[in-house]
């Protein structure tokens, strides 16, 4: 009996971690900034993964970070890999580069890290409107043990976000492609 309740909890570790390119462990940090009190397509998770070179810091999220547009319209979505990554003191700040990348018309899940990977899984590209979009971003800010408090020193540098700490279940759970509905996911794509 103990061998079968052993296979079901290893089954049950690796269903809900083995889809993810992150594991849980101590080497993997992720924040999310909750834009809603309920999970929204407008969230943002920023993964940090301690490697042999140093942290490694992996944005997700809304095309919002990039755009000087005049007028609202439903967001892109975009993983990207921070660039000038540095985080020491208590202090933060890095870079984010859309120049090559793909926008979606769905939030990327976790699980994803190229663009080859995203298009495979079945997302769409996103209608996009690039003359309102900057390519590179800077962000800066302060963290601590449980938060990464930040903001768009490039197109917002007075709106601080704040990003809680959170388990790899906890995000998987409410972070998710199906956060914008079918419909504006149809209307989203440039399909």
């Amino acid at each position: 009996m103990s061998r079968v309740i052993l296979f079901f909890l290893l089954f049950k570790v690796n269903y809900v971690f083995g889809n993810s390119v992150f594991s849980q462990s101590a080497d993997t940090l992720i924040y999310h900034y909750h834009a809603e009190a309920t999970p929204s397509m407008f969230d943002e998770i920023l993964v940090l993964v301690k490697t042999d070179n140093g942290t490694k810091c992996m944005y997700y999220g809304p095309s919002i970070e990039f755009d000087d547009s005049p007028e609202p319209f439903l967001p892109g979505f975009i993983m990207l890999e921070a660039t000038n990554f540095i985080m020491d003191e208590g202090n933060i700040s890095f870079k984010l580069n859309s120049t090559g990348r793909g926008y979606y018309s769905q939030p990327v899940e976790l699980r994803f890290r190229e663009d080859e990977d995203i298009i495979s899984s079945g997302y769409k590209l996103w209608i996009q409107a690039p003359e309102f979009f900057w390519r590179e971003v800077t962000f800066e800010g302060i963290y601590d043990n449980s938060t990464i408090s930040i903001f768009n020193k490039t197109l917002r540098p007075k709106e601080m976000k704040v990003f809680y700490r959170e388990s790899l279940r906890e995000t998987m759970n409410s972070y998710k492609r199906d956060l914008i509905d079918a419909e504006l996911e149809k209307e989203n794509s440039a399909e």
